[in-house]
């Protein structure tokens, strides 16, 4: 639609809420504590890492003000979502927003009813986001991901068998879409999310009947250059571990505040292809720690609501909220797909971070101001889990990567 082009909707539907809804918001900044709510601390500092980089830097204004409106929808559905149903709905309803997406794509590509958005890369044809200037294949992908676990999670447990076939029949769309995608960072994605929910769900049993239907449902969706491997050695894989060599030599260079937000492309000529090591090379230390360290804690205290709530009453199993798995499988699968894209200031991943700290506080069996997320120092564990990934990173580059 040409006549909505350039329309700032994001920026007035935000402020609209967090106009009406400013006293919650301000609670739930000012009520950050480094215990109970690890992941809005990290968020907290990013925003000020992202800020000085980008003065001392002399970045562009653009990135700084596109993660401050990341970090308002962080703690505004903080504030908002503060119920176990209305966290049930916003899920829902972003699987919903994002199905729309694919189905627009699908249709796209078989009708030609936005002028196509099929692209041909090295003979093989990719469908593209409509509408989505700032998206590719991978992207959009990464959040189809999203919805088809989410779709997968209701499927399974609704007691309505109307409501458990239409979100089959959107899993199977969204599946298409993501295969109409071919990326291969959508597969990794896929499959550690289904991995996390099995075993979640069912323990090292589910895993062991999900080693025989896995390479199945993989076998249904991937294509062949999804599967193909040897593009690590010469394809686009390869590229993309000299990018991470690249960032890692950046922020060996500059590793107080880093290169600048949004400044590795000008560097490099290319995108970095991982938000993680993006961090470290635009924001330095710190910054690449709270982001690293953002995911991890949103993973760990997601995982730690599944044990509170097992041990509070083992019996009740047969009533367990669905949403108890699908907060933390999304966040795998999520964090995966920040391996191979550039979402670092990206308003999505600071909503899938913002859904496992709600889910924190709504199932963890306590009020907010009583949870405990973690234990000990958040700066000790912050350090231990950054140097951990970037000497992961170091190793499997000075192995893969083919100057």
């Amino acid at each position: 639609m040409p006549a909505l082009a350039g329309l700032p909707i994001f920026q007035v539907a935000i402020l609209v809420c967090l106009a009406l809804s400013v006293g919650e918001f301000l609670f739930r900044v000012q009520a950050t504590s480094a215990a109970r709510t690890p992941v809005s601390v990290c968020v907290n500092g990013l925003l000020v890492l992202v800020t000085l980089s980008g003065l001392a830097n002399g970045s562009s204004p653009d990135v700084i003000s596109d993660f401050a409106k990341a970090w308002v929808l962080y703690f505004l559905v903080l504030a908002l979502v503060d119920s176990p149903q209305r966290l049930s709905t916003t899920v829902v309803g972003t699987a919903v927003s994002i199905f729309g997406i694919g189905l627009l794509m699908v249709l796209d590509h078989h009708t030609g009813m936005f002028g196509g958005s099929a692209v041909n890369e090295g003979g093989i044809l990719r469908a593209q986001a409509v509408g989505g200037a700032n998206f590719d294949a991978n992207d959009t992908a990464a959040l189809l991901v999203v919805a088809v676990l989410i779709f997968l999670s209701t499927a399974l447990d609704s007691k309505s068998r109307i409501l458990r076939w239409l979100c089959i029949t959107f899993a199977i769309v969204s599946l298409y879409a993501i295969q109409l995608c071919n990326s291969r960072g959508s597969l990794v994605a896929l499959i550690t999310g289904l991995v996390t929910y099995v075993y979640l769900r069912w323990g090292t049993k589910g895993l062991k009947w999900g080693a025989l239907l896995l390479p199945i449902m993989v076998a249904m969706v991937a294509t062949d250059r999804m599967t193909d491997v040897s593009a690590i050695q010469t394809g686009t894989g390869q590229s993309r571990m000299q990018f991470w060599s690249i960032a890692l030599t950046l922020f060996l260079q500059n590793p107080i505040l880093g290169i600048g937000p949004g400044e590795f492309v000008n560097h490099n000529g290319m995108a970095c292809h991982n938000s993680f090591l993006q961090a470290f090379a635009e924001l330095g230390f710190v910054g690449g720690a709270l982001f690293v360290g953002a995911l991890y804690f949103a993973i760990a205290s997601s995982y730690r609501v599944v044990e509170i709530c097992r041990s509070q009453d083992a019996a009740a199993e047969p009533n367990f909220d669905p949403l108890t798995y699908t907060i933390p499988t999304l966040t795998a699968a999520y964090s995966a797909s920040l391996m191979t894209l550039n979402h670092l200031y990206g308003t999505h991943t600071y909503l899938i971070l913002s859904l496992s700290t709600v889910a924190t506080f709504c199932y963890s069996g306590r009020e907010a101001h009583e949870t405990t997320v973690i234990e000990g120092s958040l700066i000790f564990r912050l350090f231990v889990v950054a140097c951990g990934f970037i000497a992961l990173t170091y190793v499997c580059c000075r192995v893969l990567v083919r100057w």
